[in-house]
């Protein structure tokens, strides 16, 4: 990856394979073959999550892939600047949680995963943590950047006393305010999307 990458399309790593999320762990490692990551795609083909090749490799044959995404994900689109993608309200909104971050779903025009930015080339880019909550600055673009990407998240909703986790996962612009109904899909009491 170019470190003088002025775009997501110039900086994301390509070897990428896709898979939609009923697919097992076992048919999507044959098919990514020595791909170093793998995106996750919803039953619409939009991606929902990223998937390493040595996570996939420790997950269990029969097990759904959609299942082994644990972390949100931020979608971003190829042509969109680096420092420019740094700004967008989803760094913002998921400041605090940048560490568990699995990275960023490049995606061409038609919302179809083109590459990844993730790991040590998406870290050397993050502020240092002790000072993550000051915001990112760019001194080439004036005001914050907003309505730009999507994040993908996983509902934290926990049913007691089971502590069965709901796991739903949903694709959001904005930060919805207030946070809508959870889809619910295990079914567990009915609850709203627990960011």
């Amino acid at each position: 990856m170019d470190q003088d990458a002025t775009t997501l399309a110039q900086l994301a790593s390509r070897d990428i394979s896709v898979a939609p999320a009923s697919a097992t762990a076992g048919d999507a490692a044959a098919a990514a073959g020595e791909k170093a990551w793998l995106v996750v795609t919803d039953v619409d083909q939009q991606p929902i999550g990223i998937i390493s090749r040595s996570a996939l490799a420790r997950a269990s044959a029969g097990q759904q892939v959609g299942e082994l995404i644990r972390h949100p994900a931020i979608v971003l689109p190829a042509n969109l600047p680096v420092a420019q993608s740094l700004r967008s309200w989803p760094f913002h909104d998921l400041e605090n949680e940048l560490a568990d971050l699995d990275g960023v779903i490049v995606v061409a025009d038609d919302n179809s995963p083109v590459g990844v930015w993730a790991g040590a080339s998406l870290d050397r880019r993050l502020p240092p943590p002790l000072v993550r909550g000051v915001g990112y600055a760019d001194t080439g673009l004036p005001g914050p950047i907003s309505n730009i990407g999507r994040i993908v998240r996983i509902c934290r909703f926990m049913e007691l006393p089971a502590r069965t986790a709901c796991a739903a996962v949903r694709s959001f612009s904005t930060k919805p305010v207030p946070l809508p109904a959870c889809q619910n899909p295990r079914p567990l009491t009915p609850h709203e999307f627990k960011w």
